[in-house]
């Protein structure tokens, strides 16, 4: 499974597809269609919720790359503890 940011992710969607989205994510369409073009940033909340509604194909640590070690410390350290993955965050955790 390869892992994208979640612009890359909403935008790789069908309508129908975006308006289950934003339901599943109790905002609106069209502040969905902002987030994936940019016009509004993802907060730590939403990007918790569209990884765990995408099943980790856009995981909240590329939805917030500047800071997400400080948001989830724990996640930060329980990917420090397992082999790396291709597909995983090291290049993020090497930067810190």
């Amino acid at each position: 499974m390869q892992k994208v940011d979640p612009s890359t992710y909403i935008r790789s969607l069908k309508v129908f597809e975006r308006v289950q989205l934003a339901a599943a994510l109790g905002i609106s369409y069209g502040h969905l269609n902002n987030l994936a073009y940019g016009r509004r940033h993802i907060t730590p909340l939403y990007a918790a919720r569209l990884e765990r509604i995408s099943d980790g194909r856009a995981p909240r640590y590329l939805a917030l790359p500047e800071e997400w070690q400080e948001i989830w410390p724990e996640l930060a350290e329980q990917l420090r503890s397992r082999p790396s993955a291709n597909d995983g965050p090291a290049s993020a955790l090497k930067a810190a």
